[in-house]
């Protein structure tokens, strides 16, 4: 993503005092939304993931196209869009995609999911200091982290706000993940899960659920803290929720990504009418104290291991809901919210409905019943390239 703020418009690294980087967060265009999708690059014949020279010569296709980025694994690249509102950021998404698809010509397929279903853990490194360093740092947990997410910016108004609303999205993430979860296979077998990359980034550290830090002084206390061994700065905190001084953004994480578009503009949508739904609440001086990390763990837990099929917890009191409930309760909750967001906000929560009916890991499921694991990658590089039908009515 493109900086949200004009002073992010050059390039930042986090250096000097955490303190003034939340001038960072002050903004004339508040809930500017951007997106970043992971995505998988395929051998064209087997569908398993290209080999190790792949994202290199795709961006030397692509030329000097911003939208693009490698990733940590030379099968795999970001694709990222500029900031605006959500029809706008949509649309750039898509025009990303047909670019990508056709810079390819055939030579590589492209699909994206939480997890590749078959692919076998390999150590392919993308060229480049920062990639050589983590793979360092991190060893083979790195390596083998062969993993596909889907990443929401949203820029608000003000440090203090980011960090309430930060605080405040964290019981929401279970909900927000049984909706995209989309990863049930992973080395060829099916392994229980909806959605099993969160449990793959957990080899590494600072992952899922953040703490809340209650104001601007926790956050940079936090920071100067991790700072001073030289141990990480904001941008190696890989919460499924975090600030991110860079962009001015709050940026949310825990989103398995999705083969079809539409299915990105529902979890966009909804990921951004939340927050906009929770800063009103802050102007409001309406937001409950957060929720304490165990309970949301143990949310989080059903949330990737049954997907929408399952239960979730009220973070509050402790009753057992359907999670397809839990979501359109979410869904019903930031309705009015959405209207801030622009045209097509409407529609790509009503989308987002007809996901809860079928999400992506009851899709895959279905597929790969009827067409085996090597079907299923090849329908998910369909419907990334060309969109399509899903196997079931999501209705």
């Amino acid at each position: 993503m493109t900086a949200a703020t004009p002073d992010a418009e050059q390039p930042w690294t986090p250096e000097g005092d955490p303190s003034t980087w939340l001038a960072r967060f002050a903004t004339d265009t508040p809930f500017t939304i951007g997106v970043e999708e992971e995505v998988m690059l395929l051998d064209p014949a087997t569908f398993d993931l290209a080999g190790a020279t792949a994202s290199a010569s795709v961006l030397a296709l692509l030329g000097d196209d911003d939208a693009y980025s490698p990733e940590l694994h030379a099968a795999q690249l970001e694709v990222k869009t500029s900031p605006g509102n959500l029809a706008a950021v949509i649309a750039e998404l898509g025009s990303a995609r047909e670019r990508l698809v056709g810079a390819l010509d055939g030579r590589w397929r492209v699909a994206t999911a939480g997890v590749h279903p078959f692919a076998d853990r390999r150590p392919l490194v993308s060229e480049g200091e920062r990639y050589r360093r983590l793979a360092s740092e991190y060893g083979r947990a790195a390596l083998e982290m062969v993993t596909f997410g889907l990443h929401v910016h949203v820029a608000l108004d003000g440090g203090e706000r980011a960090v309430a609303v930060h605080d405040a999205l964290r019981e929401h993430l279970p909900t927000i993940a049984a909706l995209s979860a989309n990863g049930p296979f992973h080395e060829g077998v099916d392994t229980g899960f909806a959605s099993l990359r969160p449990r793959l980034a957990e080899a590494l550290p600072r992952q899922g659920v953040p703490p809340a830090f209650g104001d601007t002084r926790g956050w940079c206390d936090f920071i100067r803290w991790g700072q001073q061994a030289g141990a990480f700065g904001p941008q190696e905190l890989w919460w499924e929720v975090r600030l991110h001084p860079a962009f001015g953004t709050v940026e949310v994480r825990v989103a398995d990504a999705q083969a079809d578009l539409a299915d990105v503009g529902a979890l966009v949508a909804t990921i951004a009418a939340l927050v906009v739904h929770l800063s009103d609440r802050f102007d409001a001086d309406d937001l409950p104290a957060p929720v304490a990390g165990e309970r949301i763990a143990e949310n989080r837990w059903l949330a990737l291991r049954y997907g929408l099929t399952g239960d979730l917890l009220d973070p509050r009191t402790g009753e057992a809901r359907p999670a397809r409930e839990m979501v359109r309760a979410l869904l019903e909750t930031i309705a009015p919210a959405s209207a801030r967001l622009g045209d097509g906000a409407a529609e790509a929560l009503e989308r987002a409905g007809h996901l809860a009916a079928c999400g992506g890991a009851e899709q895959q499921r279905l597929v790969a019943d009827a067409r085996g694991l090597a079907g299923l990658v090849s329908w998910l590089a369909d419907r990334y390239e060309h969109g399509g039908p899903a196997p079931a009515p999501l209705n």
